[in-house]
């Protein structure tokens, strides 16, 4: 039997009846539902009074309990113009009225919207600052996931779906992106996504790292024309500084998970990862009550011709293979897919794909995301999904 996740938006469901009987075709029967979500513009083809949202910031979709967020130094803004504060609740109940269980769907350190000068932001070795990223590493951001999830399920969810655990990088799809001139690299990506907030730098130093000589090693690497931080970085030092960005993982994980795991029939995903240097929105942290690890398997990725995507499908299957192999026996692997990419699926590409991610150990697909899907993207869905159940 196929376990399907469906991803969603207040939004999706709020006004939206047919939403549920979408839902109910494609055999869903867990609604990763967005509790706290950054900006988006997501497109609503289906939807009976609108056809996109616009999300401009990040924003806390539940109604606030001020008993979770007092004193707390991050306080969630609510939705603007494009939704409203208690939206979750409502979408929540609608859900649950229909059969489904929700999980809250949290991406705790992304952060649209932060000040400039905003002390808990990642800060690069040059200084800069991503406006988008709080680190994980800082204990008042650890402390605002918990606050989080606590708030999730005081308002309706059963679980949680944890999105940005670890620390967001230097990709990230916002405002008109003019790096691509830069030919930055990979390797150099990875190098400018390193964090020199004050919590990092404490980190670092608890290692034996010293934050001045690393950082000035690092500038030295994103200059050199390869980029390549093993030429100036020793490997050791390297190590070091992913092993403070996973336990950071670590902690803003467990925190998360202990403020909500007293509800009853509780579950915990997390989006993960098997690289100790990846950031957005995966984490290679194995985190003590996440029951599901969620493997990255879109297999249409926008600057691949359509001819690659057997590539990018025998990535998706060593993804599955590869976390099996990193975490807890007990726990289950979900993989992660899209209908939305840039090629629309036929329902033979994803009954190929996905029964062969399925053959290769995944217990769960978690769909995304039906809200944004066509019509006719929505149907060949539904008709793969029925025949991988009939295998």
């Amino acid at each position: 039997m196929v376990t399907v996740v469906g991803y969603a938006y207040p939004w999706d469901v709020c006004g939206a009846p047919e939403f549920l009987s979408d839902l109910h075709r494609l055999g869903v029967t867990r609604v990763a539902l967005a509790a706290y979500y950054h900006g988006v513009r997501a497109a609503t083809p289906r939807h009976p009074l609108h056809r996109f949202v616009t999300a401009t910031r990040s924003a806390l979709y539940t109604r606030t309990d001020p008993g979770v967020w007092h004193m707390s130094p991050l306080v969630p803004p609510p939705p603007g113009p494009w939704s409203h504060a208690g939206a979750f609740e409502e979408a929540a109940g609608l859900l649950t009225a229909a059969g489904f269980t929700v999980s809250a769907w949290l991406a705790p350190t992304h952060a649209d919207g932060l000040p400039e000068s905003h002390p808990l932001r990642v800060q690069t070795a040059f200084g800069d600052r991503l406006d988008y990223a709080l680190c994980p590493t800082a204990p008042e951001v650890q402390d605002y996931a918990a606050r989080l999830a606590h708030q999730s399920m005081l308002s309706g969810a059963s679980g949680l779906v944890l999105e940005c655990v670890g620390s967001l990088g230097f990709d990230h799809a916002s405002l008109h992106d003019k790096v691509g001139g830069a030919d930055w690299s990979t390797s150099i990506r990875a190098l400018l996504s390193i964090c020199f907030c004050a919590a990092c730098c404490e980190q670092y130093h608890t290692e034996g790292i010293a934050p001045t000589e690393l950082s000035q090693l690092l500038r030295i690497a994103v200059d050199t024309p390869t980029g390549a931080a093993e030429e100036v970085v020793p490997a050791d030092v390297m190590s070091l500084v992913w092993k403070v960005r996973n336990r950071s993982a670590v902690m803003l994980g467990t925190a998360a998970v202990a403020a909500a795991s007293r509800a009853p029939d509780f579950t915990a995903a997390l989006h993960a990862s098997t690289e100790l240097s990846t950031t957005g929105a995966g984490t290679s942290a194995i985190i003590p009550g996440v029951d599901t690890y969620i493997a990255p398997c879109w297999n249409d990725h926008p600057e691949l011709p359509h001819t690659a995507a057997a590539v990018t499908q025998r990535e998706a299957i060593a993804q599955v293979h590869r976390l099996r192999q990193r975490i807890p026996k007990e726990a289950r692997v979900a993989s992660y897919v899209t209908v939305v990419g840039q090629h629309a699926p036929t329902t033979g590409g994803l009954v190929r794909d996905w029964g062969a991610i399925l053959e290769a150990g995944a217990d769960e697909l978690h769909l995304y995301h039906a809200g944004l899907a066509s019509t006719e993207r929505l149907a060949n869905t539904a008709h793969a999904l029925a025949q991988l159940r009939t295998r």
